[in-house]
């Protein structure tokens, strides 16, 4: 029995803002953050346009193309009192969640592009405080 080494080529990519790895980025570097929401964030196929779907900021399914809203699973008495009845099986990644079809459209404001917009502007005070350094 020996002991042996053997070199093994491996893809570094280093991190513009932390300078770590970018699979092991700094705990405070912002675009291991965004990375990791981007990675995170849950959308699926609208059932009705086969448009993307995402969370919008009332917590609620909302198609980007269409506009319509969704409500996940059953309605809970008071949350939704104008819902459609309108069921829908709804892909998101392997699975397919039922979805009621709410009757208001939807704004346009989704959590996941506050968060990107969010977190693109910490990385640009990084950047611009460590030129300052140097």
């Amino acid at each position: 029995m020996g002991l042996s080494m053997s070199l093994v080529p491996r893809l570094y990519l280093e991190c513009k803002v932390c300078s770590q790895s970018m699979e092991d980025h700094a705990s405070d570097c912002p675009q291991g953050r965004l990375d990791q929401v981007i990675q995170n964030e849950r959308s699926g196929k609208c059932p009705i346009c086969l448009g993307k779907t995402q969370i919008n900021k009332g917590d609620f399914w909302e198609c980007r193309k269409c506009k319509t809203q969704f409500c996940g699973g059953a309605i809970v008495p008071g949350m939704a009192p104008r819902a459609k009845r309108n069921f829908h099986e709804m892909e998101s990644g392997e699975d397919f969640i039922r979805v009621v079809e709410l009757p208001d459209k939807g704004h346009g404001k989704f959590k996941i592009d506050e968060m990107i917009a969010f977190f693109r502007e910490e990385i640009k005070r990084v950047k611009r405080s460590r030129r300052h350094r140097r």
